[in-house]
């Protein structure tokens, strides 16, 4: 039968008692269990005591959120906000830049340098940020036609070169 031709009531259907006599009266009567320390004892004492980012500040006086918040849609990030970021000066951050190296992949490979160097441990939640910074640089890299596995090897390269400068730069090398 379609729809047309199907014939519906004129009125509208009452709810009434009768139409739910099959349920039981009280249908919620029975209550959650409460929970009780042994319920959650595979837990630690206070999984949710403080907010992520308060745990996972570090020397830069910033929480992974602040600079995954920061990316650009495509990928990168732009000076000002890797700047504002780390609290380095620009010419700081370009100070070891190659010429060959525009200042979008360079920014970018610093801001992942910074991931990496003070957040290596939460790598899990802000790695596909990381990895679409990476495909950022990959094409940024592509417009001068070198072929896509060397490319690769240049933004690992880059990145660890960053790192090392961060590493310098906070006096975290060993």
């Amino acid at each position: 039968i379609s729809p047309s031709q199907q014939s519906y009531p004129q009125q509208p259907l009452q709810l009434t008692p009768q139409l739910y006599s099959h349920q039981s009266q009280q249908p919620y009567s029975q209550q959650p269990p409460q929970p009780t320390p042994q319920l959650y004892s595979h837990q630690s004492q206070q999984p949710y005591s403080q907010q992520p980012s308060q745990q996972l500040k570090t020397s830069l006086g910033i929480g992974y959120e602040a600079i995954v918040s920061k990316q650009l849609f495509t990928g990168g990030w732009d000076m000002s906000s890797a700047s504002q970021l780390s609290s380095m000066t620009k010419q700081q951050i370009n100070q070891n830049k190659p010429q060959d190296v525009s200042e979008d992949v360079w920014t970018t490979s610093f801001v992942i340098a910074l991931l990496e160097v003070f957040f290596a441990s939460t790598k899990s939640i802000w790695g596909a940020v990381a990895k679409k910074a990476r495909t950022f640089i990959l094409k940024e890299l592509t417009k001068g036609g070198s072929d896509h596995k060397s490319l690769s090897t240049q933004v690992d390269s880059i990145i660890k070169y960053q790192v090392y400068l961060i590493n310098t730069h906070f006096g975290l090398n060993n």
